[in-house]
């Protein structure tokens, strides 16, 4: 057994409990948040020695990797995703879309839906909307 391997999994542990706290995820979408980057494809290279860094330098590595790759292309599919979850959220509670755009941008949920793009695009209808009305709650 290797060094890195043998503290990968408690370097995997504390990114994912930081993605957690940061994301506000659950345990399986911050393990797919994590699994889907570069930065764990890296984790694994024993070259890297990657498994020097603290939890909270990887944790920003993969957020300026998420990032870069979220501007690089992203940015049209981010829009048709708000849009899809404004009209479904509108039609779920049988209000106007107009009436959800006001209740999401004015409780930062837009903001949510845009940050987590990535674990919430690949979920279903009823997931998605279950998570906006999640954070909904928890922001009042």
């Amino acid at each position: 057994m290797t060094i890195d391997s043998a503290i990968l999994p408690f370097k995997i542990s504390e990114l994912t409990d930081l993605i957690i706290q940061h994301k506000r995820l659950g345990f399986e979408d911050a393990l797919h948040y994590l699994y889907s980057s570069v930065l764990y494809r890296n984790l694994l290279k024993e070259e890297q020695k990657l498994w020097y860094y603290t939890g909270e330098e990887l944790y920003q590595l993969l957020e300026k990797e998420k990032c870069v790759n979220r501007k690089k292309d992203d940015t049209k599919q981010i829009r048709l995703f708000v849009i899809f979850c404004i009209e479904k959220y509108a039609q779920r509670h049988a209000i106007t879309a107009q009436s959800t755009l006001d209740l999401l941008d004015e409780s930062n949920a837009l903001e949510f839906v845009k940050r987590n793009f990535e674990v919430l695009h690949t979920q279903s209808e009823n997931y998605i909307l279950s998570e906006i009305d999640r954070y909904l709650k928890k922001s009042k």
